[in-house]
């Protein structure tokens, strides 16, 4: 998948159909949507007439489709890197890398959680790398994400294995 500027400064996904591409960019817009500064991830825009659930519906849905894959998802994200370290970096990148367990005790719903130290340490385990300048420090752009269930690894690398590796976000929007 790659993104390009279309003639009215869109951004469209290469080999996707224009109604999924349509539903990238709607999604790239919630994502980095700044109205709340300690809030991440996915939430509606305040422009928007649909309710928040329709726009997490619509996610799951974009996310279910066969023709999504986390290699055409992580494709824009590398070409970043690429151009950004060109542009960014002096004699090399920096690469920071974070592990995290999210704990979801509480979330029964979700049956791919494991016990991971102890019993009440129940969920998933997620690895991201970063790129930053060796001259600046600031960041270039993500490169890497590993979300491990009790099922199996979910990575953005690797993919050659297992191209039809899903994101998992939430069961159902319904659940």
């Amino acid at each position: 998948m790659v993104v390009q500027r279309s003639q009215n400064d869109k951004k469209t996904i290469k080999d996707v159909d224009p109604r999924l591409g349509r539903r990238y960019q709607q999604l790239v817009k919630e994502h980095t949507n700044s109205t709340e500064t300690l809030a991440a991830g996915l939430r509606a825009l305040p422009t928007a007439s649909k309710a928040s659930f329709a726009s997490t519906q619509a996610a799951w849905r974009f996310y279910q489709n066969e023709n999504i894959t986390l290699k055409k998802l992580s494709k824009p994200l590398l070409e970043a890197a690429h151009k950004g370290v060109a542009s960014s970096c002096k004699q090399y990148a920096l690469c920071i890398h974070d592990w995290s367990r999210l704990n979801y005790r509480k979330h029964t719903s979700k049956t791919d959680r494991y016990q991971m130290s102890h019993k009440t340490d129940v969920g998933y385990d997620l690895q991201s790398s970063l790129l930053v300048s060796d001259y600046t420090g600031k960041p270039i752009a993500p490169v890497a994400q590993r979300l491990v269930t009790a099922d199996m690894s979910h990575a953005t690398y690797g993919l050659e294995e297992n191209p039809q590796i899903k994101p998992i976000l939430m069961k159902s929007p319904t659940a």
